[in-house]
Parts: structure tokens; sequence; C-alpha cells
């Protein structure tokens, strides 16, 4: 089985695989996309990901690994794989603003559409990919990044219970810092 990390750009997808790797499970990353400001610690990235619309036979042979895959991609991983989601949740206007912030850190321009608009949009992708599991009843825990921040031991055995597999929960809290959380909302 392979363990699938989604969710909108920077809704916690990098931390919940260093919490994974941490906890002793072995996590697909080519480390092309190096850690930087925005990523402390790592993107976790592996570049297969990116042409998942065109070649996803690869994915087949990397049973019992994590592979992080962003969530519009998720509809393009064959259902004739094996795997579990854990889908990372949050605050969309979290999202938009660690993405604005990010995108200035590299000097580019981004987007230029207002954050309402950001939001609709990621609101409709949320939509199609929750459709998308639903309809091919994908076995899919979401977890709601606050959460993770603020519970993180009882998030990792929640995590463990969901893929059926023993992981070291401990290692797996340690690696979540409230402190590279730049980007709260007012909850």
């Amino acid at each position: 089985m392979i363990t699938i990390i989604s969710g909108l750009p920077r809704s916690g997808t990098s931390l919940m695989m260093q919490m994974l790797e941490k906890g002793g499970m072995d996590v697909l990353t080519d480390g092309k996309r190096q850690a930087d400001e925005n990523n402390q610690r790592g993107y976790y990235e592996y570049e297969k990901v990116k042409s998942l619309r065109t070649d996803n036979k690869w994915l087949i042979d990397h049973d019992g690994k994590a592979v992080k895959i962003i969530a519009q991609l998720l509809p393009y991983v064959p259902t004739k794989v094996e795997f579990k989601v854990i889908y990372m949740v949050r605050p969309i206007e979290e999202v938009i603003r660690s993405q604005r912030k990010m995108i200035k850190n590299l000097g580019n321009q981004g987007a230029s559409l207002s954050d309402a608009d950001l939001t609709k949009v990621f609101s409709v992708q949320t939509n199609r990919v929750q459709t998308w599991l639903a309809m091919n009843k994908v076995d899919c825990l979401f977890m709601f990044f606050p959460e993770i921040l603020h519970n993180p031991l009882e998030k990792a055995n929640e995590i463990c219970s969901f893929l059926g597999t023993k992981l070291n929960t401990d290692l797996m809290a340690t690696v979540v810092d409230k402190r590279l959380w730049h980007e709260k909302s007012q909850l």
C-alpha cells in the first residue's frame, strides 16, 4: 500500500511527510527542491509526481512508501494501485497568505487574483477532489493542520491507526514546531 499525502499547496503536506519519515516510514522524495525560508525543513517533493497525468505507472513500484501529491493531481492516481490518502486541511485564508508570502520571498509576481477569487478557486478544487475521493471510495483521513500543531501526539496516533501500521508516534510528534506556523487564522 502507498500512503499519499495531499492537500492544497501550503496546507501542511511537507509537515506530514516529515512526521511519517521521523516515525519510520520510507518517504518518496528526490530532494531536487531544496529547503528554503518558506519550507525550512524541506518540501519532500518527487519530480515524477508533476507528470502524473501522463505517466502514473511508477506508483506501483513504491509500495510501503509515502509520497506527496498535490490535490489537483489526485484524480490521476490509478485506482488499481492500493493506497490511502492523508488529506491536509488548512484554513483557506492561511493557505492564501502563506502562498502569497512564499511567492514574494521567491521574487515572483504571483497570481493577480484577489483573495476572494483565490478562495473560490481553492474551494472548487477542494470540492472536485472530495467528490473524486467519494466516488472512488478512497480510504482517506482528513487532518486539520491547526489540530496537528496543537495535539501532535494525539494526531500521530490517529495517523498510525488509520494506516494500520506501527510508527514511532513520539518521534512523529517531535517534528511539530508551532514556531514555524507563521500564517495563523483567528480561530
